[in-house]
C-alpha cells in the first residue's frame, strides 16, 4: 500500500463552477498561465506541509487519467524533491500528493522529464 502524504483542497482563484468539462479543476489548471499554475501548486504543497522553497516546475501527464477520472500532474521543487499529484474531478479539485521517492519504493516512477530543468 502506498503511503499518501496528504489530502488537500486546491484553492484556485479561478471559479470552478460552470466550466463545461468533466474535470473542472483540470480545466482551471489548463486555463492558467504557467506562472499561475506554479503558484497554485506551490499553495497545494504548502497546505500539505510540503513547502517547495525556490519555486516549482510542473509537468502534466496529459494521457494519464485513472478509472475515477483523476488527472495526474508531477512537480519538481528547486531543491530537487519531486511529487506526483492526482487531482479528483470534484468541484474543489481535491488532491493526493505522493513523493516520487515513495513511489520508487514500489517500483513506480515519476516522468524522467522532471529530472531536467
Amino acid at each position: 500500500m502506498l503511503k499518501i502524504l496528504c489530502t488537500a483542497a486546491v484553492g484556485f482563484a479561478l471559479p470552478l463552477v460552470g466550466l463545461a468539462n468533466d474535470h473542472p479543476a483540470q480545466a482551471a489548471l489548463l486555463g492558467m498561465s504557467e506562472l499561475e499554475r506554479k503558484a497554485a501548486f506551490s499553495r497545494v504543497l504548502v497546505t500539505s506541509d510540503q513547502a517547495c522553497g525556490g519555486g516549482v516546475q510542473t509537468l502534466i501527464d496529459a494521457k494519464r487519467f485513472d478509472l475515477n477520472n483523476n488527472a495526474y500532474w508531477y512537480l519538481r521543487c528547486a531543491g530537487g524533491e519531486q511529487y506526483e499529484v492526482y487531482i479528483r474531478p470534484d468541484a474543489t479539485g481535491s488532491t493526493h500528493i505522493t513523493r516520487c521517492s515513495v513511489l520508487a519504493q514500489y517500483g513506480l516512477s515519476c516522468p524522467a522529464a522532471l529530472s531536467d530543468d
